[in-house]
């Protein structure tokens, strides 16, 4: 048992390396080890993982997501608690899914976005309040499940997160973003402002600029930022 344990664990840190070829190869190993009853929600989790390093079928992926899920959760809820359960969760691969399901959706709330994507942020947010309950106090976790509200234009959910993780961490440069961002699609020119004059942006000047450039143009027809935001930076 200790050794199916240092194999799965063994197969997680090459999917975090990105080590994609030898994940592929210990992943097959596993399930014929194992079958296919077995250890359903860390393989499944594991193989959707692959799946958007090599073929990117979303479809695919997102159904992998879920029955890895559904059957994480009974199990939690029926056997694991406390420090085993957050071993079995491996913190690090579900903040990576999440992260995946994320960047196959667009940065900012739009009305046009599709059920598969909206999917992704649903399940996005499955995962993420699983990682909250058994495993609090992550603030990445916090920061990623604000991003997953302000898509669904939850705004006010989306802001209760943002004020923990600026609790853990008043200088993070990406939660002040995100709630500027929040603050530009409420039409709050000035908080939106206050919020980027707060952010650390320890960036190259390219990358800077391109950061008030986009939440510029993401004002749409409600209008620009004042241009005294883009000019001070």
């Amino acid at each position: 048992a200790a050794s199916d344990v240092y194999k799965r664990q063994s197969l997680q840190c090459q999917i975090l390396m990105g080590r994609i070829s030898e994940a592929q190869s210990q992943l097959r190993f596993l399930k014929e080890m194992t079958g296919e009853k077995e250890n359903v929600a860390e393989l499944r989790l594991c193989e959707a993982l692959i799946i958007n390093a090599t073929s990117k079928d979303l479809t695919a992926m997102l159904s992998l997501v879920q029955e890895s899920f559904n059957a994480q959760k009974k199990d939690l809820g029926r056997e694991r608690s406390g420090y085993g359960a957050i071993v079995e969760l491996c913190p690090p691969v579900l903040l990576l899914m999440a992260q995946v399901l994320l960047n196959h959706c667009p940065s900012y709330p739009d009305s046009y976005m599709g059920t598969t994507q909206t999917n992704c942020i649903e399940q996005c947010i499955v995962i993420l309040e699983l990682l909250g309950r058994y495993a609090p106090g992550i603030a990445y976790t916090q920061l990623l499940q604000a991003k997953s509200y302000f898509l669904l234009e939850k705004i006010d959910a989306a802001k209760m997160q943002i004020t923990k993780v600026l609790r853990l961490n008043p200088t993070d440069a990406e939660a002040h973003v995100l709630l500027a961002q929040m603050y530009i699609f409420t039409e709050n020119g000035d908080l939106a402002h206050q919020e980027l004059e707060q952010a650390p942006l320890e960036l190259a000047p390219e990358d800077s600029m391109a950061i008030w450039t986009n939440l510029d143009n993401s004002w749409g027809p409600a209008g620009a930022l004042n241009n005294k935001v883009i000019k001070h930076h």
